[in-house]
């Protein structure tokens, strides 16, 4: 069986993995991370968000528009931003959750990870190429 790898795919892609963070953040904070010495949440805040970032560029490449590189950087940017402010502001309505500025800062810094390691993947393929 064969990856789909198609626009479709991707775009639902996104759509789920956006669904997905704002079901996990419905969720009390006590019953998805245990207690320990330091603040792990913002480990998973990054690697939430670089995951998303990765979802979003693989969509935005294979998009019918042809985004230039920086736009399509802004646009997941962007997005990746906008899902995380929101996904805050969510958990002031969750018992038990609280909205953070430093999640949201680790939610934009997953996505800037997702951005150069896409990008640097992308520089090495064009190198190997005559």
């Amino acid at each position: 069986m064969k990856f789909p790898t198609g626009l479709r795919f991707w775009r639902y892609a996104v759509a789920v993995y956006i669904l997905l963070t704002f079901v996990l953040s419905s969720l009390p904070a006590d019953r998805l991370i245990p207690p320990v010495g330091f603040r792990i949440d913002w480990i998973l805040h990054t690697i939430e968000y670089c995951i998303l970032g990765w979802i979003l560029l693989r969509w935005l490449a294979l998009d019918a528009v042809e985004w230039p590189g920086w736009r399509r950087v802004g646009l997941t940017l962007l997005i990746a931003s906008a899902v995380g402010g929101l996904n805050e502001l969510w958990q002031t309505q969750v018992p038990g959750r609280f909205c953070s500025l430093s999640d949201e800062i680790a939610n934009i810094l997953g996505a800037a990870v997702a951005i150069l390691w896409y990008n640097s993947r992308l520089i090495s393929k064009l190198r190997k190429q005559p």
